[in-house]
């Protein structure tokens, strides 16, 4: 029997900065909160994530680490699970109080096998967040191995679960469920079209500035299709910052494209969706995604999104809600755009959108906790 009725959770979380797969746990947590006791466990500081839970009113424990930064290579990540394993550390969370254990990405995957060891009784959950990665054949075995010992996996997009499944031979015990839009993202206009202005287009992108974004790719095809004289009739605005921003920054300005490109610096989380709605377009030209959790939430804002096509995620994630291009074709594409054109993608945005509502996705996560107790 449960005390209180309640199913208790221990969401383990690698040390990334915070971002999309951090709010989507935050999300998840705060929408099943009259079922579920959830608690956090940060293998690594993290003063943005600390801050977003505490301001949620979601109870954490953490390692004494210091916060990785964002270019932590994988070396760091085993250099810190090795640490944590010697510090016996493990015991203070009291993980026997739990009835389920989530973990989410490397190297919680490892924590949670860890535990699984120590109390065969304990419920183990992981969910991949990111593309499946490139590994030789004695590292997919041990992988392979590690994944067979929990209870149930979920992924965040059919396109990973698919790559995933084919290399760790997982047949059994899985499922599909996305990651969840906040409500504060739902725009419930419907004259969205009224606000566009085909001769000035206002076009986001929220990232983080790395190479597998794309930043500096997007900004070299209008460099290289010299453009720039035609290009008065769009602004993209980059909100995040990160290792590739200084590049960007002087490739802007070295081909006299400031008024075109604009750089907005860190994303503030409460007001961004408010800030969405000053938008027309949105634009996704990274390679890889492991969802797109900016892209949910601008099509959620009613912002239809073009896309670099080689990203097999995005194609799922943003369905009739937007264009798939090459990324070279970028300036002409904006160039050819017309209001019919926004207006049809506008509309699919509206239905897409349900896809993500993160009361759906809280209540897929309460049935799967359910089902495997």
């Amino acid at each position: 029997m449960l005390q209180n009725n309640k199913i208790k959770i221990l969401h383990i979380i690698p040390p990334v900065q915070y971002g999309g797969g951090e709010s989507v746990i935050k999300d998840i947590i705060l929408n099943s909160k009259e079922e579920i006791d959830s608690v956090v466990l940060l293998l690594c500081r993290s003063q943005k994530f600390e801050i977003k839970l505490t301001d949620s009113k979601i109870n954490f424990v953490f390692f004494n680490f210091k916060e990785l930064p964002a270019s932590t290579k994988i070396l760091n990540f085993i250099i810190l699970f090795i640490k944590i394993i010697l510090t016996f550390s493990l015991k203070k969370c009291n993980v026997d109080k739990y009835n389920i254990l989530h973990c989410h990405g490397f190297p919680s995957l490892f924590i949670g096998f860890f535990y699984k060891l120590y109390n065969r009784k304990i419920k183990i959950i992981y969910t991949h967040h990111q593309q499946v990665f490139i590994s030789n054949l004695l590292i997919t075995k041990l992988f392979s191995f590690v994944y067979k010992k929990f209870d149930h996996i979920t992924f965040v997009s059919h396109t990973i679960s698919n790559s995933f499944c084919n290399k760790f031979g997982i047949k059994y015990n899985n499922t599909v469920i996305y990651n969840p839009v906040s409500s504060l993202f739902i725009n419930s206009q419907t004259n969205k079209i009224d606000n566009v202005n085909i001769d000035h287009l206002k076009l986001i992108y929220l990232s983080r500035f790395s190479k597998q974004k794309a930043h500096f790719d997007l900004i070299l095809s209008f460099v290289n299709n010299q453009l720039a004289s035609i290009n008065n009739k769009f602004v993209i605005y980059f909100y995040g910052d990160g290792s590739e921003i200084d590049a960007c920054k002087k490739l802007v300005k070295d081909n006299n494209l400031e008024q075109n490109f604009i750089f907005k610096g860190f994303v503030d989380q409460k007001k961004l969706p408010t800030d969405l709605f000053y938008y027309d377009l949105a634009i996704f030209p990274s390679f890889y995604e492991g969802f797109g959790v900016a892209a949910a939430e601008c099509i959620a804002s009613q912002l239809p999104v073009i896309y670099n096509k080689v990203n097999d995620t995005l194609i799922e994630i943003v369905g009739d809600a937007g264009w798939g291009i090459e990324l070279n074709d970028a300036p002409f594409f904006l160039n050819r755009l017309t209001m019919n054109d926004i207006q049809s993608k506008i509309e699919a945005c509206i239905f897409q959108r349900n896809n993500f509502k993160e009361e759906v996705i809280a209540n897929k996560y309460i049935n799967l906790y359910k089902s495997i107790l």
